[in-house]
């Protein structure tokens, strides 16, 4: 490869990073929105409330906490059908003793 050739390759890889940096920090910035994390305010700023740019170990974090709540809500959900459905077997059990007796 000559030198320009690198140079061009070089400037085009730059551009790229660039991009992912701008969509990464759009991203976060998205997830602070959707998790209402704003930063800390001190005691007599009385500006906008700023953005959080959350890492993403954090975003990570609470959206395992959003699927294992899901997974418990759910959990509960699976619980009570079952307490219906025993309580649907017994009434059927209770019919076939009263006919068989």
């Amino acid at each position: 490869m000559t030198k320009e050739e690198l140079l061009k390759q070089n400037a085009k890889l730059q551009q790229e990073v660039e991009l992912w940096e701008e969509k990464t920090k759009r991203l976060r910035a998205e997830f602070a929105k959707a998790f209402n994390w704003y930063e800390s305010k001190k005691q007599f700023d009385y500006g906008d409330r700023k953005l959080k740019s959350p890492s993403w170990e954090e975003i990570f974090v609470e959206v395992g906490k959003l699927l294992s709540a899901r997974t418990f809500y759910d959990l509960e959900g699976n619980v009570s059908e079952n307490k219906c459905a025993i309580g649907d077997l017994r009434r059927l059990i209770e019919e076939i003793e009263v006919n068989n007796n």
